[in-house]
């Protein structure tokens, strides 16, 4: 931020239950050698209206820093079961050489006030903004994001969980935390995986603490067929093998082990589950699986059997569900589906949601769309994650690391640049970034693949630790977020808060495919080429409705080169005098815009007219921009 006086705010834990004060973090500064007064307006809004709003004074020590916690008053309806507001803050810095008075604590919050005297001497008006959601399960908006930083120098350091804070993180997993993928619990405080990384027993645990202060749920790693050789050689009966006999491994380090229902492996894994979660600490389990293999042949007793693996799976998940709710009813299940596989199956288990891990063929952002729409198709209304990795990240993160020189043949790798040498922001400077260069092709790329899959109603897995990004499916070898692009990360983040309720909703249907081309009038744009399918060169249109409301993203593809949803990508073409129709059955009572594109993710009214043609009411709208994502919403029911 270029902001001088308001430093930074965000909420103080990832989620509020209903009923739960909301405490904001808000960090401030005094630039000045004199003391002063800062006067603090906090607004709250429920989409497109404010809904709260609180003042207080704040006595500022000469050139200081100060950090603050904000206390919402009861919101206006404490009965939602889940809900996303936008809180703004705005101060005015009132310098006073002398006739300040000064309050022992911050005391910012309801009632606290700090009355301001004496001269002033300037005054200066700055605004910051945030987000924060109330929910009454974390299987509403289960916002996932990774830690994967245990090592002994780790163990108090907190900055990771803050970060995950900052971007709203409710449900972390912990990645390769273990001793042994057959034995998780780490036998000692030092020990060293199977990856040959040192860790800390007591970096994990502080992490788990850390997390739980944040309101953020944890989640164990576990994968749920990989043992060590050690293991395997006492065990050989229990593993999976091939066609030619051969055993099963994984980068020949991790043997896979077989999960039927009668095999003793099952019971083994499912108990080194409870252990992670009951003795450990973690509130649930990521249950990883690698896509290979999807067959094997098990040795139990000496029977030679086949298996299919997507038979075992859900028997597995509802097993450990049995274990672990006898001592933790409210224990999370994630299942990794790779390569979107074997979702029908996993979908009829007891897991907590959809989660599939991205991989080729799936390389088009229509297929993106597939992998959505197959999983709200059978999931029952269960929420859905992607892990979609964003690979141009680590060929930058390489070369700037490296230090190379900026040359013809590796321009596109730095920031501001794309193939052809060009700046690759809008004008140098992307509309609402304070950041004087322009983002990276990696960059561009995370922006559009995270507005598709959010668009489309899904959670996206890609941050972590340290400011991290990942790039593959070993998550610590992820990379790291610059600074000039970490501000639009978090306003991104935000706005999928603060509209969480509408993007996640799971009665919305998806009529992208439906309702609009060919003889379907339902939506009709006009002013630039549109595409129900992602292409390249047009504004991808995807539109979710359910009765009372309709939600119209307009993910803006003009200009770029491609498709390839994990390839580098130059900064969209804004289209301009963008124009779309819409039936209705009568005139919506509210209709306004918003983006994370704009400076703060604040909603826009919305001027519109209805004219009566031969198919009923057609609402039209025109917006003067679409950027990179533009959110139209039209609202027929009361927020």
């Amino acid at each position: 931020h270029m902001n001088q006086f308001l430093l930074d705010l965000y909420p103080a834990k990832a989620t509020f239950a209903p009923g739960e004060a909301v405490v904001l973090k808000v960090f401030l500064q005094n630039p000045h050698a004199v003391s002063a007064a800062l006067h603090l307006c906090c607004t709250v809004f429920d989409e497109d209206r404010p809904c709260l709003e609180i003042r207080s004074v704040q006595a500022l020590e000469p050139q200081s820093q100060t950090e603050c916690l904000l206390a919402l008053p009861p919101l206006p309806d404490d009965r939602v079961t889940h809900r996303g507001y936008g809180a703004r803050l705005t101060g005015t810095l009132r310098n006073a050489v002398e006739g300040v008075t000064k309050e022992p604590a911050c005391g910012i919050g309801p009632g606290a006030g700090i009355p301001a005297s004496g001269t002033s001497t300037a005054d200066a008006t700055e605004c910051i903004a945030t987000a924060f959601d109330v929910s009454d399960d974390w299987r509403h908006a289960p916002r996932y994001g990774f830690l994967s930083d245990f090592g002994p120098d780790d163990g108090q350091d907190a900055d990771d969980v803050e970060f995950l804070l900052q971007c709203h993180i409710s449900l972390v997993q912990f990645y390769d935390w273990m001793f042994r993928h057959d034995d998780l619990l780490p036998p000692s405080d030092r020990f060293q995986d199977l990856m040959g990384r040192t860790l800390s027993r007591t970096a994990v645990q502080h992490r788990i603490a850390a997390c739980r202060d944040a309101g953020m749920r944890t989640m164990a790693y576990g994968a749920i067929y990989a043992a060590s050789g050690d293991f395997f050689a006492r065990h050989p009966d229990w593993g999976l093998y091939a066609g030619n006999g051969r055993p099963y491994d994984f980068i020949g380090i991790f043997h896979i082990m077989n999960t039927a229902p009668d095999s003793p492996w099952s019971a083994h894994i499912v108990e080194e589950y409870r252990k992670a979660v009951v003795d450990f600490g973690f509130d649930g389990i990521h249950m990883d699986t690698y896509g290979y293999p999807k067959f094997g042949f098990s040795r139990l007793g000496g029977v030679v059997r086949e298996e299919r693996l997507e038979r075992h799976f859900p028997a597995l998940i509802d097993r450990a569900r049995t274990v672990l709710s006898a001592d933790r009813p409210d224990a999370g299940l994630v299942f990794n589906n790779v390569g979107n596989w074997p979702v029908p199956a996993v979908a009829a288990s007891s897991v907590d949601a959809l989660y599939v891990e991205v991989w080729a063929p799936y390389t088009r952002y229509a297929h993106l769309a597939d992998i959505v729409r197959q999983a709200r198709l059978i999931g029952r209304h269960k929420p859905i994650i992607l892990a979609a990795y964003l690979k141009p990240f680590a060929v930058e993160d390489a070369h700037l690391l490296a230090g190379k020189k900026d040359t013809e043949a590796d321009n596109h790798l730095l920031p501001g640049k794309v193939a052809d040498g060009t700046a690759s922001g809008w004008n140098g400077v992307p509309n609402g970034d304070t950041d004087t260069s322009a983002f990276t092709a990696a960059e561009w790329a995370t922006l559009l693949a995270n507005a598709a899959i959010t668009a489309l109603g899904a959670q996206h897995l890609f941050l972590g630790a340290r400011r991290g990004i990942l790039t593959e499916g070993y998550y610590p070898n992820h990379a790291r977020i610059r600074d000039a692009f970490l501000p639009r990360i978090r306003r991104t983040c935000d706005f999928q808060v603060r509209y969480g309720h509408l993007l996640f909703d799971p009665a919305l249907e998806d009529v992208s495919m439906t309702h609009a081309y060919g003889d379907n009038e339902e939506y009709v744009f006009s002013g630039a080429p549109t595409s129900a399918c992602g292409e390249p060169g047009h504004v991808w249109t995807i539109l979710r409705e359910k009765p009372g409301l309709k939600l119209i993203s307009l993910i803006n593809l003009l200009g770029v080169a491609d498709d390839r949803w994990n390839a580098g990508k130059s900064a969209p073409t804004p289209a301009a005098a963008f124009s779309l129709r819409v039936q209705v059955p009568s005139r919506p009572a509210r209709a306004y815009r918003c983006s994370p594109d704009d400076a703060r993710p604040d909603a826009f009214p919305l001027a519109f007219d209805v004219e009566e043609t031969d198919r009923g009411s057609v609402l039209r709208i025109e917006l003067q921009e679409v950027r990179l994502w533009t959110m139209v919403v039209l609202a027929w029911d009361a927020p």
